[in-house]
């Protein structure tokens, strides 16, 4: 298969997360793995992902996302200025970033969601495969103020992505199309560390996480409720129990064994903790994002899924009685169909 170029967006650690989680089963499946990731997102993500194979990461961005304020809310006007500087990518961005990685000549260009491999793929002669679980233009065009303002842009991106040599749709997909694979997500392992565990937590009452998927919430962590009844984790630098809550340094929390260990989840609906929450049967109550197309989709799937139940961003709001409800719906021990490997297969059928 040789050496596989990733191109991820660098907004938030969900489409990384995804990306390595494929990376990890196409390294079980050839003797020599290599890849290269051109990405912007933080190099200690991918640098702290336990691994057994060579990445050469390019830190450059490929697509622009979203500006964030917070967990949950968008600055759309800054988002619409860096879209119109962005996009249409020229043609001297797409030759620079092709002779940035052609040295390792690459058997295809593998997107997540970056409509930018694409155009690198073609300029290269190879494949191009996108794996996603939404378009950049489908959650642009649900925003009055970024479809208006943005032609340019969204053209481009669908222009990309109609020429792409195969689009993979994961679950919970935004597209019409019947999603290819289950949610991809990091495996669960055996072979690395389980944070509760380490930490050397008296596992005395249900333990829940508390996440914001890497941003800055806005959120009183510190005034959870119902300390006495149950424990809760949060990510920080700074480790350690305080005020009766454990936090952990992220870096050092292989994520899928905490999700794991976890009786439930409280946080943001982001696609890679809900495909881990979905991976493990754990419990996943949402905070929800409204006129955000992507995260009602992922709530949807959580319900239906037995799994998920809507929060409060108010942690005042939350009670005994609706934490237990959440409580109930995991299902330890359960297997789910694991979403990485299906991708994984299909890409190597693809440059087969």
């Amino acid at each position: 298969m040789g050496c596989l170029a990733w191109f991820i967006s660098g907004h938030g650690y969900g489409h990384a997360a995804r990306a390595l989680a494929v990376m990890d089963q196409l390294a079980k499946r050839q003797e020599r793995p290599s890849f290269i990731v051109v990405s912007d997102v933080n190099p200690g993500f991918l640098d702290s992902h336990p691994r057994n194979y060579p990445i050469l990461h390019f830190q450059e961005s490929v697509d622009v996302g979203f500006v964030q304020l917070n967990a949950f809310e968008e600055d759309i006007e800054q988002t619409v200025a860096r879209l119109q500087n962005f996009y249409p990518v020229p043609d001297s961005r797409i030759d620079r970033l092709a002779r940035l990685i052609e040295v390792k000549e690459p058997s295809a260009v593998v997107c997540d969601i970056s409509p930018v491999g694409i155009a690198v793929a073609q300029k290269l002669g190879v494949p191009s495969i996108v794996v996603e679980n939404f378009t950049w233009q489908f959650l642009y065009r649900a925003l009055p103020e970024i479809e208006s303002k943005c032609h340019a842009a969204l053209d481009w991106m669908k222009q990309m992505l109609d020429q792409a040599t195969e689009r993979i749709h994961v679950q919970p997909s935004c597209s019409v199309n019947v999603a290819f694979a289950g949610p991809v997500c990091r495996a669960i392992r055996e072979d690395l560390p389980f944070p509760l565990r380490e930490s050397g937590m008296v596992r005395d009452k249900p333990t829940i996480l508390v996440t914001t998927g890497g941003f800055q919430s806005g959120m009183d962590l510190q005034s959870l409720p119902l300390k006495n009844e149950f424990q809760f984790v949060v990510m920080d630098p700074k480790e350690g129990i305080r005020n009766g809550i454990l936090h952990l340094q992220p870096e050092n929390v292989y994520f899928p064994n905490l999700v794991f260990e976890c009786d439930a989840i409280i946080g943001k609906c982001g696609y890679s903790t809900a495909s881990e929450a979905f991976q493990a049967n754990t419990a996943f109550g949402f905070l929800p994002r409204p006129g955000f197309a992507e995260s009602e989709v992922i709530e949807s799937f959580l319900i239906e899924s037995g799994l998920g139940m809507e929060f409060s961003r108010h942690t005042s709001h939350w009670n005994e009685q609706n934490i237990r409800q959440l409580l109930q719906k995991s299902k330890p021990g359960r297997s789910r169909r694991f979403g990485a490997v299906q991708v994984a297969e299909r890409i190597i059928e693809v440059i087969a």
